[in-house]
């Protein structure tokens, strides 16, 4: 059950990259919430109306012995026809999350130079206001996952990475909150500290079901991750608080942010 639900979390992903586009978006403070508690909830509207439409028209006997049960259930509703339908849907839904994936880790990566924890090349800007160089960096990132060859896999590696920085976000927040200033009644732990405290353990029972090569990689990531955090120190502060095309600063004030 672990191991399905780890899987699963794949299909969650996107709603996380929100946080990415801050500096593009106008209120953020209370745009970003709602589009977080909108993304989950429909998300999950949409899954749960496809598996009650699955078991709805083949037994779970039938979806047990298939390696693609939604396509099967697709071509017993629809008959022949059903393959090429499938095909386009599922070449959209693709294309649509790998361009979900180059906006919001392009920016992801804009910010960490920004910051100084990456070169400082990644944040530079064109014309239009976004971190070009960055996205080709995550360009060729997600095509090297194409040589894996295996979409379960890609997945599961996935998801091992993005349960790692979830981890430690929950930690952390379970962190400030209990060293906020003020009495610590059981109302406030229950609020606060207790769901954060859920998730991070949540999450790191799912890291340790996405199997071993989607451990190893995540450790590795998190070495080379140190690595650059201790090595690569470029400067933030001086050329590029007078760069226009070079970023602002900690704060990522060169993309083109509206009020």
């Amino acid at each position: 059950m672990w191991a399905g639900a780890a899987l699963a979390f794949f299909a969650y992903l996107g709603f996380d990259e929100l946080g990415n586009l801050a500096e593009e978006t106008r209120q953020p403070e209370r745009t970003l919430p709602r589009a977080l508690l909108a993304a989950m909830a429909i998300s999950t509207a949409l899954y749960l109306t496809v598996a009650v439409s699955v078991v709805s028209v083949l037994g779970w006997e039938e979806l047990s012995t298939s390696d693609a049960p939604l396509a099967l259930m697709a071509g017993t509703a629809l008959g022949e026809s059903a393959d090429v339908v499938l095909t386009f849907l599922a070449l959209a839904a693709t294309a649509n999350t790998v361009l979900l994936l180059l906006i919001a880790g392009s920016r992801a990566l804009y910010g960490m130079a920004s910051a100084g924890v990456l070169p400082g090349g990644l944040r530079r800007v064109g014309k239009r206001g976004t971190p070009w160089r960055a996205s080709l960096v995550v360009l060729a990132v997600a095509l090297a996952f194409v040589l894996v060859g295996s979409l379960e896999q890609v997945a599961k590696m996935t998801d091992a990475v993005i349960l790692a920085p979830f981890t430690l976000v929950n930690l952390a927040l379970v962190w400030v909150m209990w060293r906020r200033p003020g009495k610590r009644t059981a109302r406030r732990v229950a609020v606060d500290v207790a769901p954060s405290t859920a998730g991070a353990l949540l999450c790191v029972l799912m890291f340790f079901y996405t199997g071993l090569p989607a451990v190893v990689l995540t450790a590795a990531l998190a070495v080379a991750g140190v690595a650059l955090a201790l090595f690569i120190r470029p400067e933030v502060d001086g050329a590029a608080a007078h760069d226009p095309r070079g970023g602002g600063g900690a704060h990522g004030g060169g993309l083109t942010a509206r009020p």
